[in-house]
């Protein structure tokens, strides 16, 4: 994880802004609000060619690791490249 520079925190684009407001009125306990993907790959890939090239989208588009940072302004500012590449966890499906 980085360690929060202000110089680096993002001001929240106006869509951002109106997400953060619907997720700060759920409540309690909500899961929030996410967002999700699969993929379905065809063939036999191998899983740490598609693990790297993972690693180098995340590291070529920072915002894709970005997390919220509250700060002494009323909304928060948006924190990119803070999450390292993410691991993959193969599951084997085929014979299920």
């Amino acid at each position: 994880m980085s360690t929060s520079n202000p110089v680096s925190l993002l001001a929240l684009t106006r869509f951002q802004k109106e997400l953060w407001l619907a997720n700060s009125a759920l409540p309690e306990g909500h899961p929030g609000l996410y967002a999700a993907g699969r993929f379905i790959l065809e063939g036999c890939p191998d899983p740490k060619i598609i693990e790297r090239a993972l690693a180098l989208l995340v590291a070529h588009f920072p915002i894709l690791s970005a997390t919220f940072r509250q700060t002494e302004e009323a909304l928060p500012r948006l924190d990119p490249g803070v999450y390292p590449a993410p691991r993959l966890r193969v599951v084997d499906v085929r014979d299920h």
